[in-house]
């Protein structure tokens, strides 16, 4: 049976998303979103790493996940 494909793209973009409204809750006076793009790529490259790393230890079993490249990983059944 095919497992549910998830593109680790969508998970990270939720997820800073989902920080960053974090963030704004505790700067509530801040009306710019600005940020160095170099920083925020790294972010995103380290939250893509750290994405692949959590399914490979808790949800790999039961999701295939796709990166950025394209390249999908499968869990390995031994």
């Amino acid at each position: 049976m095919a497992k549910k494909l998830i593109k680790v793209r969508d998970v990270v973009h939720d997820a800073e998303f989902d920080f960053f409204a974090q963030v704004i809750k505790h700067f509530p006076k801040t009306t710019t979103g600005d940020s160095d793009p170099g920083m925020s790529t790294a972010w995103s490259i380290h939250n893509e790493d750290m994405i692949v790393h959590w399914w490979n230890y808790n949800a790999s079993e039961d999701y295939d996940l796709q990166l950025s490249s394209g390249e999908i990983l499968r869990h390995d059944e031994e």
